[in-house]
């Protein structure tokens, strides 16, 4: 009885092993892809377009004539940039690079009824 269990701790402790040693390998390459230069620049930019461009889309929807058909697409495409700038914003290997005067997230558009 004592032998099987010997065995069983063996096997049990090389499993662990090589799921540890996975993880690590895992999460070390996660982190070398995060934390390049390149990625940190690229991010940080992003943030700053994404921004610039919901603002300017946002300021072309307030200034378009309600009767305009257009005016309900124009609000879709304002929404789904919104969306986007959120969804990253929440993603902790992107956020990291974001700059402290942008906003963590933007309201999204929503008519004066």
């Amino acid at each position: 009885m004592l032998k099987g269990l010997g065995i069983a701790s063996i096997i049990f402790l090389v499993i662990a092993f090589g799921w540890i040693m996975f993880g690590v390998k895992t999460c070390s390459g996660v982190i070398g892809k995060v934390v390049t230069p390149d990625n940190i620049v690229m991010n940080y930019e992003w943030y700053y377009n994404m921004y610039n461009a919901i603002d300017a889309q946002r300021r072309n929807v307030m200034i378009m004539d309600k009767s305009r058909p257009e005016r309900l697409g124009a609000i879709m495409v304002l929404n789904n940039t919104i969306a986007e700038y959120n969804s990253k914003s929440a993603q902790i290997s992107r956020n990291l690079w974001k700059s402290k005067d942008l906003p963590y997230s933007v309201p999204m558009f929503e008519e004066n009824k």
